[in-house]
């Protein structure tokens, strides 16, 4: 889409533009979006100020913009249609430039990313399976150190399928020891689970 709109622009027709294209692109990165932002999130009181001013550095990318700079390009009633679409086209780049490549440095320093908690058993189940795989790791609030697997207390219905300690993976016993910081899989019946 871009590479098609692309197709519209005389890159002799942007050098033109650069200074308006700035001044206008760091306004609507700076104060236009949030202070607009600002405005629409008001009622939802559930998002912080951190969360508003990253919705507000997301940005204005995309190939829409361009595309309804299109309309004015194709209607010869429009006075100073080419000069539009070109500083429309510019921000939208400009943009693209500034916040799209800076939205996960963004959300590090408002801090608001994430750790993503990656499987340790990458272990999937058929559809028609009617059960669940769930990961644990053994704290010390979940047994005293050294304690059997029997000794522990597990939901209804589940059962423990494997466990890794360190780099090993063992199929676990009943008297198969369990030590804090060992990861369980554990697969539950569904309609038990949603009773828990």
């Amino acid at each position: 889409m871009f590479l098609t709109l692309g197709l519209l622009v005389n890159p002799h027709e942007l050098l033109v533009i650069i200074v308006p294209g700035v001044l206008l692109g760091v306004l609507m990165i700076l104060i236009a979006r949030p202070v607009a932002v600002f405005l629409c999130m008001a009622p939802f009181r559930q998002f912080t100020f951190k969360a508003k001013a990253y919705v507000s550095w997301v940005g204005l990318r995309g190939a829409v913009p361009i595309i309804f700079a299109t309309y004015a390009l194709m209607s010869p009633q429009v006075v100073h249609a080419r000069f539009m679409f070109n500083i429309v086209f510019f921000i939208t780049i400009l943009s693209l430039l500034i916040q799209g490549t800076t939205v996960n440095t963004m959300a590090k320093w408002l801090g608001l990313d994430e750790v993503v908690d990656k499987k340790i058993f990458n272990v999937e189940l058929p559809e028609e399976i009617d059960a669940v795989m769930h990961e644990q790791t053994i704290t010390a609030s979940d047994l005293a150190d050294e304690m059997f697997l029997s000794e522990m207390t597990i939901p209804e219905q589940t059962l423990v399928i494997f466990i890794k300690r360190g780099d090993k993976y063992i199929v676990p016993k009943g008297n198969t020891r369990i030590y804090i910081g060992d990861k369980l899989l554990l697969i539950s019946d569904k309609e038990k689970l949603a009773k828990a």
